[in-house]
């Protein structure tokens, strides 16, 4: 007999581990992309805010069977009415349309109540195209132009001309000048540059040597 209710206890005990293995593998289900999973736990329905589009997956995690169906007890809408879920089982529904919608389960109607709120799209805003900026060139500078050099024009120095000058008579007519008197030996040697008493001493020398040679044929 003691080993009999050994056995009964062991057996629960693994049948134990194993229900929470099974719902801990349900618990940790990845929801796909646009999914959300919602658990039936502890008799409560969870509230939910979603985008419009979304589906929302229900897993009862409960040894007791549950619902998930669309309105209140009292007016059910008909939307969905899932079937009753056992332990580990899933029901989905895909919200196209946003509002806001009461569901309830069945067997629990009294406890088991909740809202699920679906969010219109938010319109995507259209990007305002960023204008290009425009560089506008800088102005060519031009180079200035090289200032030439006049040369200074050359100032000849003027020759003083010497103006005759005329001396005026006690009679206010101008006098005749005098011209001045030319000697012979100007006349002779108007160029030679030599002067008188140079050429009076060779003179001089001639006549004594012509003088000597008279006296040497007398």
């Amino acid at each position: 007999m003691a080993i009999l209710i050994t056995l009964i206890l062991l057996g629960g005990i693994v049948a134990g581990v194993f229900l929470l293995k099974q719902r801990q593998e349900i618990r940790e289900r990845a929801a796909g992309p646009g999914e959300v999973i919602s658990n039936i736990e502890n008799f409560t329905l969870e509230d939910l805010t979603i985008p419009v589009g979304t589906t929302v997956t229900w897993m009862n995690l409960d040894s007791a069977q549950h619902t998930t169906t669309s309105g209140t007890p009292e007016n059910p809408s008909g939307l969905w009415d899932s079937p009753l879920l056992s332990q580990g089982d899933v029901f989905s529904h895909t919200f196209t349309e946003p509002g806001v919608y009461s569901y309830f389960c069945r067997p629990h109607s009294s406890l088991m109540r909740a809202t699920i709120t679906v969010l219109a799209a938010e319109a995507t805003p259209t990007p305002t195209p960023i204008p290009t900026p425009t560089f506008t060139p800088l102005p060519t500078q031009t180079p200035s132009p090289t200032a030439t050099l006049t040369p200074s024009p050359t100032f000849s120095q003027a020759t003083n001309t010497p103006t005759p000058t005329s001396a005026l008579g006690s009679g206010g007519l101008a006098d005749t000048p005098t011209p001045t008197p030319t000697t012979a030996e100007s006349q002779l040697l108007p160029e030679a540059g030599i002067p008188l008493p140079t050429i009076l001493i060779v003179l001089a020398g001639f006549l004594m040597l012509l003088a000597g040679s008279l006296l040497a044929f007398i």
